[in-house]
């Protein structure tokens, strides 16, 4: 028995259902398991010498799958991988996801382009330099319907989800243009809270790396957290919209245009674009950027290399028919090092943050802080029905199969991944003593710079009576 009659069977008999799958997806998943699809098979042939009916054996197998599907947090890409092609392999994924799935990605380079549809996923190369997603776009010429923008949809990588994060690789647009547009990496639609990390943005023509998120070409923009990032263009090389916070990046500013980065804030007075301890340069002349509507800029002790012009300040084309809501020139420099000119000398008091160091990812993103290192915490516990839940204080991904220590035995995890609750299933009403992982792992689901591992303390006052 093999992987298609399992999944044949499942089909026919409805049980795939248990997994939360579509019958694609849920064939997707079960292929990627390899060789520990074989598990399941092996216990069915011995159910079957062992005289049980095939009902029986049928939900057996299905519910081991479905366990060892949801225990698939990390798939991988390369030649003697799960999957060949970083798109089958994002394909696997539940479109509904809700629990952190990493794609690892072998050292290679990857040709064709990348459309991630999923949230809560981690696409990470083996190594920055070594693995390599390319592919030659012209944005410029790309045909997409008339409330679409060309940079958002036709890009080497297009991300279309939340809560996704991109480290560990270089992904080039290796079509060239001095005036046209190349796009790496985009996010569109209702993208937000995208976190990209030591990553290479490469591109050889304008809006490489664009952080839009916007539907029928307005909207909210969303947030975007870039840390240790290179990114090269000729112009508008990084198009974020909504808030943005860059920090120990680098900006190589191709072509000599006058525009070399560009922001936007349409929804909120707070929208902002933060570049903290960067390098921002060129190998020719180039001006710092420029904007079409509200837009709010923080420079924070960066450093701008000596080919910035004299008059490459960051200025203004007006956007038709577009009447600015907060003011112009809402552009604020702290610790600039550089070329002496006069629009680059500090002007912080000038801002609504004041100093310097109020200019964190945390005010950038009140809701949101991909810098914290504190972990999901328990906040309350509740019994019903032979089970226990366990609420945390956010959602959290489950890696493995935890169990809750009882006063007498455990409680076995059921489900829960990817929300808050985690549900345990007990048969007496035993008082909960503490969560343990099993080998496995409980953590923040949310994109992070690093992983947040959950606080396991069961508070005593909520324990079950």
């Amino acid at each position: 028995m093999g992987y298609f009659a399992v999944a044949a069977l499942a089909r026919f008999t409805g049980l795939r259902n248990r997994c939360g799958l579509t019958g694609t997806e849920f064939e997707l998943r079960l292929s990627s398991l390899g060789p520990l699809s074989i598990t399941p098979f092996r216990l069915a042939k011995r159910s079957r010498q062992a005289g049980l009916r095939r009902q029986t054996i049928l939900v057996i197998v299905t519910l081991i799958v479905c366990s060892l599907i949801a225990q698939a947090r990390e798939i991988k890409v390369g030649l003697n991988s799960q999957f060949i092609t970083i798109q089958a392999a994002v394909d696997s994924i539940s479109t509904a996801n809700k629990e952190r799935v990493v794609v690892l990605v072998s050292n290679g380079v990857y040709s064709g382009q990348v459309r991630i549809n999923n949230s809560f996923v981690t696409l990470r190369g083996e190594d920055r330099k070594k693995t390599r997603i390319t592919a030659s776009v012209d944005t410029s010429s790309c045909q997409v319907p008339p409330d679409q923008s060309k940079e958002e949809h036709c890009s080497v990588i297009v991300a279309d989800g939340q809560h996704l994060v991109f480290e560990n690789f270089t992904v080039e647009n290796s079509f060239h243009s001095i005036r046209g547009k190349g796009a790496a990496l985009s996010a569109v639609n209702d993208s937000t809270h995208i976190l990209v990390h030591n990553v290479d943005v490469i591109g050889y023509g304008g809006d490489t790396f664009v952080l839009s998120a916007r539907r029928n070409r307005t909207g909210n923009g969303g947030e975007y957290y870039v840390n240790d990032v290179y990114v090269s263009g000729t112009y508008h090389i990084i198009v974020p919209r909504g808030a943005t916070y860059v920090v120990n990046s680098s900006f190589w500013c191709l072509g000599g245009e006058k525009n070399c980065l560009f922001a936007e804030g349409v929804t909120r007075e707070t929208d902002k674009l933060v570049i903290r301890d960067s390098t921002i340069d060129g190998p020719e002349p180039f001006g710092l950027g420029s904007y079409f509507r509200d837009s709010a800029w923080y420079f924070v002790s960066d450093t701008f290399g000596g080919n910035l012009m004299p008059d490459g300040r960051i200025h203004r084309e007006p956007a038709k028919n577009y009447v600015m809501k907060w003011g112009e020139d809402r552009i604020y420099f702290a610790g600039s090092r550089g070329p002496d000119y006069p629009w680059l000398t500090d002007n912080f008091q000038q801002s609504p943050a004041k100093t310097p160091g109020t200019v964190t990812a945390q005010w950038v993103f009140p809701e949101w802080n991909p810098e914290n290192s504190v972990g999901p915490k328990v906040r309350s516990q509740t019994t019903s029905s032979g089970e226990i839940a366990i609420v945390f204080s956010e959602a959290v991904t489950v890696d493995g199969e935890p169990r809750l220590i009882l006063s007498s035995g455990f409680a076995r995890y059921i489900s829960g991944s990817g929300s808050d609750t985690l549900r345990f299933q007990t048969s007496k009403n035993y008082h909960p003593i503490r969560l343990e992982l099993n080998g496995g792992a409980i953590f923040a689901s949310a994109a992070s710079l690093h992983q947040r591992n959950a606080d396991l303390t069961l508070s005593p006052q909520h324990q079950l009576k």
